[in-house]
């Protein structure tokens, strides 16, 4: 059973010159190199550049390419770059979701891309093309991952609690709190439902390496919690709230290494 693309190698007559391309204009993370190759990481995918003689002179007619996907808040600056190191364009966007195509020094068409198959298939169901025919109702890259989900909830859950400190303040009081001083209550509540925003953004960016960096931060409010409750500093309800923001995160955490491990 294939479980996906292993690595990708292309030919190329410098790897001087390539290897300069690949690491400085697309900023793939360089592995090893040697007189006649050299490997690279972008982000998870192997790229492999192989001295060639038979190498192509020139890109070839066909559409045939590689399309490397880049964040949208990242599309621009990459593609500006891209262009001002001389990059031949081959070919003008005419699909849903930010697009570049462009040439190595090597003729080899590439492309960056800011989108993925589930905005394709979106744009495919609201504007259909002749003759199109779709098999999957719902492919795998369309449905919420385990990681995804937990960070929606999370972000639900902050959204809901940043609402009731703005709105409603006095719950504070109800929570055990001795009081409520309702200007910062509300500023804190502007702060939460802030933060909401930005994880909800960050599932729709699919920002998995956010993902990781809030475990981090999550995953110690249980004891600090706890912590504060034991020395009277806070009362017994917040330490069932770490408990809760803890076992979210530790959901994140269990799901990214399990899609991690899948991939």
């Amino acid at each position: 059973m294939i479980t996906g693309i292993n690595h990708i190698t292309l030919s190329v007559k410098s790897i001087a010159e390539s290897f300069d391309f690949y690491k400085q204009v697309l900023g793939f993370r360089p592995v090893a190199r040697w007189p006649k190759g050299a490997y690279f990481l972008a982000e998870k995918a192997w790229i492999a550049l192989n001295v060639d003689e038979n190498v192509r002179t020139g890109a070839p007619p066909e559409y045939s390419h590689i399309a490397f996907t880049v964040p949208l808040s990242d599309f621009e600056t990459l593609a500006q770059r891209i262009k001002s190191s001389g990059a031949a364009i081959w070919q003008d966007n005419h699909s849903e979701g930010e697009s570049l195509y462009f040439t190595d020094p090597n003729g080899h068409k590439l492309e960056i891309h800011a989108s993925d198959l589930a905005g394709r298939m979106k744009t495919a169901r609201e504007k259909p093309w002749e003759g199109l025919e779709i098999l999957d109702g719902k492919p795998r890259e369309e449905r919420l991952q385990s990681s995804s989900l937990s960070m929606l909830v999370f972000s639900v859950y902050t959204g809901i609690v940043g609402a009731f400190l703005v709105f409603y303040p006095q719950i504070s009081l109800y929570l055990g709190f001795r009081e409520a001083d309702t200007p910062w209550v509300r500023i804190l509540g502007y702060v939460v439902g802030a933060l909401s925003l930005y994880y909800y953004l960050a599932v729709r960016e699919k920002e998995k390496n956010f993902y990781r960096w809030s475990v981090y931060g999550r995953i110690p409010l249980f004891p600090f919690f706890t912590a504060l409750v034991l020395l009277g500093i806070a009362p017994p309800i917040m330490a069932l709230i770490g408990a809760w923001e803890t076992g979210l995160a530790i959901w994140t955490g269990l799901a990214l290494r399990k899609e991690n491990r899948s991939h």
